[in-house]
């Protein structure tokens, strides 16, 4: 099987995707909805949406939430019932 141009660019798209994604679990207002991957151009708009989501957590101070809940959504493809402590 032969990889296509778009192949290189999906491990790109799912950590965008898992920001965004824990963003949007965690309460914060992101740009971008991460639901499927977009056309290999919009890659540069995901990037930045995933940089302003992120911005969005650290300023909120849940940048630990964030990390151990995008970890568990990483790891089962789900994000856990309750959410982990910040500490």
């Amino acid at each position: 099987m032969q990889n296509t141009s778009n192949d290189s660019l999906i491990p790109a798209y799912i950590a965008y995707a898992v920001i965004i994604l824990t963003a949007e679990h965690l309460g914060c207002e992101v740009e971008m909805s991460a639901k499927g991957l977009p056309a290999p151009p919009l890659l540069a708009l995901y990037e930045k949406a995933a940089q302003d989501a992120k911005a969005v957590v650290v300023k909120q101070g849940l940048a630990k939430t964030a990390d151990r809940l995008a970890e568990e959504f990483y790891r089962t493809g789900r994000f856990p019932d309750c959410l982990p402590t910040n500490d």
